[in-house]
């Protein structure tokens, strides 16, 4: 299998080398080609990829002022060369045998189904993260920090799943292409998860590895935690006016979140009955649960600072589809 790697990039000088470093040690058998789509870089993301081409003719830079994600994405499809195409994230880095088991994975289940899209894995915190990546990285990896998606949370065996995350994903490039490729519309929200409802309305399938996975440089700060989540609960309801069809119920809870504490405290400032503030007891057991898999995971010491990143996780993610009302609404 030949493969184009995909990788979309604006304003990363502070990761694309270790990206492209690693990116360049996969060993793999057959050949493959980078492509690095910037959507108008202001720092020196474009001079330091060009140095990496200068040395290596595989490595290809395709600018695009103003590119949206989903419009850079799309023009990495149109300049491969190959058809297989596998996606990673410009702060992300891959192990040296990404490639190969993404490929494995590929043709283990494309053997007598037709109908296989792509396969992928999950995204676990970088190889040297800060204090808070850790939390977000031991939060992910449960079942209230990753509601069982693999892009959070490595899978304990293979499955057919409904989206794979562009962080670290191969498709056929022929599917890709029957189906519209990436919603251009969508600009830089939610195009992994809305490829993955276009595949499933076309029926095709896709399948998560649990054994592919690469380093992702997650929010460092709770602040820039909080706006990702806050985004991507946005991300969500907009998502689900397009695809109202398909979007499971749980998702949609923590649009009630925020309003049911709210309410309590109301009924309580009323009636002084103590009865109505039982939805508070939410921060006694995410304590307890982030200490339980705080020590499951052998980090017992970080089991304060895993309820902060599960606070803001909940809280950002309920105030954003709060905030995506208006996709539905407008």
């Amino acid at each position: 299998m030949k493969v184009s790697i995909i990788v979309v990039t604006l304003n990363e000088e502070k990761n694309i080398l270790s990206c492209l470093q690693s990116l360049l040690k996969q060993e793999y058998n057959h050949d493959y080609e980078i492509i690095i789509l910037d959507g108008g870089s202001k720092d020196n993301t474009t001079e330091i990829v060009q140095k990496f081409a200068k040395k290596n003719k595989f490595i290809k830079l395709v600018a695009k002022e103003k590119g949206t994600i989903t419009e850079c994405r799309n023009l990495g499809i149109k300049n491969a060369e190959y058809e297989y195409v596998a996606f990673t994230d410009a702060d992300c880095a891959v192990p040296e045998d990404w490639l190969t088991r993404l490929a494995n994975g590929f043709k283990r289940y494309a053997a007598g189904n037709p109908r296989l899209a792509g396969v992928g894995g999950a995204n676990i915190p970088p190889v040297n993260p800060v204090s808070f990546q850790k939390a977000i990285g031991i939060a992910f990896n449960s079942l209230l920090g990753s509601l069982g998606s693999i892009q959070a949370k490595q899978m304990k065996k293979d499955k057919k799943i409904f989206s794979i995350s562009c962080t670290n994903s191969l498709y056929k490039k022929s599917i890709l292409k029957s189906v519209g490729m990436f919603s251009e519309d969508l600009g830089n929200q939610g195009e992994d998860w809305d490829m993955g409802a276009k595949l499933l309305k076309n029926k095709y399938e896709v399948y998560g590895l649990h054994d592919s996975y690469v380093w992702h440089n997650f929010r460092a700060t709770p602040i820039t935690f909080w706006k990702n989540m806050v985004f991507y609960g946005d991300g969500r309801m907009r998502l689900t006016r397009r695809h109202p069809d398909i979007v499971k119920k749980r998702y949609i809870l923590p649009l009630f979140f925020i309003p049911l504490f709210m309410l309590s405290l109301i009924l309580f400032m009323f009636t002084n009955n103590s009865l109505s503030l039982l939805p508070y007891l939410y921060f006694p057991f995410i304590l307890f649960y982030s200490i339980n898999i705080s020590i499951k995971q052998k980090q017992a010491k970080m089991s304060l600072l895993v309820t902060y990143a599960f606070l803001i996780q909940h809280f950002g993610y309920a105030y954003g589809e709060l905030n995506g009302l208006r996709w539905i609404l407008k």
